[in-house]
């Protein structure tokens, strides 16, 4: 890879005019994806089960069981923190931003931010 070449490395976007193909099945994924888990341990379980995880380290997949879940709203299980349909808009919309954006400039470490669940509903109108 030389300086200022950007190569795509998913075996499913090749070149970034798959981008959009790629973001599409992402969403979609994301809208079927599982939400609500008996126990921590049982999403844990999915995580190392599924291909794009195969690789953490011991412990991994309970801290991300950890920080991504929340107690279920009536309190039986663990639920996402994130709704599944605000994970499908971030993969609809990521994509066009990305390309858009100039990642080479990008300053590390760079800082993400978030609100708690419940605050803002898509399009910014308040959740009720």
């Amino acid at each position: 890879m030389t300086e200022g070449t950007l190569t795509w490395a998913c075996a499913d976007a090749r070149e970034p005019q798959d981008i959009p193909r790629m973001a599409s099945a992402l969403a979609e994924k994301a809208r079927k994806r599982q939400s609500v888990f008996a126990t921590r341990e049982e999403f844990a379980g999915h995580l190392l089960a599924a291909r794009a995880f195969e690789r953490l380290q011991p412990g991994a997949a309970e801290l991300i069981a950890h920080t991504t879940l929340r107690p279920a709203d009536g309190g039986n299980g663990y639920q996402l923190c994130c709704p599944t349909a605000y994970e499908a808009r971030i993969f609809d919309q990521l994509y066009d931003s990305a390309v858009a954006a100039d990642i080479q400039k990008l300053r590390c470490p760079t800082k993400t931010a978030r609100t708690r669940v419940g605050d803002h509903a898509p399009g910014g109108s308040r959740a009720g």
